[in-house]
């Protein structure tokens, strides 16, 4: 083999290294539910709950916080099969917002999420989606009113302290939370961004399905 021929092998070869990743991808994700943006102002969602549960996974908060005002104001819906970062994506406003990390106590959460269902059943951009808990709303007279907050099947202390992520707008609060916390209660604020937290999300769950439901409402 003369130099030339070598040198042709050797740079065919690292072309193939270089495309393999990229379109030979035997641990591609796939869902088994549908995931939409539709009904994220006003409900639980699964699309939700999965971004909630990765901004609490990827910083190892006890709990997340993600307001309807994140989601793209189309309606995105990813059916049942392969599904990429890059759909994931195109169901947030800004995928590339980094996500801060605050110390909240249980009395804060309590009356964040009050505000969150101030007008449920109606679209809120303040609505929150969320992860590590589960909450009780009872709706009456068109009024609705959380009843119970348990954390780890424990009812959520209200002078305990715990950490909450969230995208850094809403830690600075954004769609009115400044009444419930300040920037003083900013525990950290990462360069992470909401598209890494996905994207290792997703790499640790290859197989999206239904998370667990968090929210109970009933009249």
């Amino acid at each position: 083999m003369n130099a030339k021929t070598g040198g042709i092998l050797m740079w065919a070869l690292a072309a193939f290294c270089l495309w393999l990743p990229a379109n030979a991808q035997p641990n591609a994700a796939s869902t088994r539910i549908t995931l939409s943006t539709a009904h994220m102002g006003h409900e639980e969602t699964a699309l939700g709950d999965i971004v909630a549960d990765a901004l609490r996974e990827d910083t190892g908060a006890d709990m997340a916080f993600v307001p309807a005002a994140e989601f793209s104001d189309s309606t995105v819906s990813i059916s049942p099969g392969p599904v990429t970062l890059a759909a994931l994506k195109s169901a947030l406003e800004n995928p590339q917002e980094t996500i801060a990390v605050l110390r909240l106590s249980g009395e804060q959460i309590t009356k964040a999420l009050q505000q969150a269902f101030t007008l449920y059943p109606v679209r809120y951009d303040g609505y929150l989606q969320y992860s590590g808990f589960r909450a009780t709303l009872q709706t009456r007279g068109g009024m609705a009113a959380v009843t119970a907050i348990e954390y780890k099947g424990k009812p959520l202390q209200l002078h305990s302290v715990y950490l909450v992520a969230a995208p850094v707008t809403l830690a600075n609060g954004a769609q009115g939370y400044f009444k419930f916390w300040s920037k003083r209660d900013i525990d950290k604020s990462t360069k992470v961004t909401l598209a890494d937290a996905l994207q290792r999300w997703l790499a640790a769950h290859p197989v999206v399905q239904m998370p667990p439901k968090r929210l109970s409402a009933g009249s």
